[in-house]
């Protein structure tokens, strides 16, 4: 149960469920600003997500701007659907 605890962190949820919905690759930044915090708030959300194998991050590029791009590993994916589920269940009447 120890792994679980991640989730207690909204912005955690969030960094999962934004980046399923986008289908794909989020520079780290832009994540950062569409579940509505800056970049150093979530550094450390992405480095805990990355050893527990949800997400990967890669640098793209050479230039500095081009930035690091975070998307969900098969294992992100599939915690991302079971969130969304419970989601929609606790929606239910």
């Amino acid at each position: 149960m120890e792994q679980v605890k991640f989730l207690e962190s909204a912005l955690t949820t969030s960094i999962i469920i934004t980046l399923h919905d986008h289908e794909g690759a989020l520079m780290k930044s832009a994540l950062a600003k569409e579940v509505g915090t800056s970049s150093g708030t979530v550094d450390r959300r992405y480095k805990e997500l990355e050893e527990l194998g949800i997400i990967r991050i890669e640098k793209r590029g050479r230039m500095k701007n081009e930035g690091h791009w975070v998307s969900l590993t098969e294992k992100g994916y599939t915690v991302a659907e079971h969130l969304i589920a419970i989601d929609r269940l606790l929606q239910e009447p």
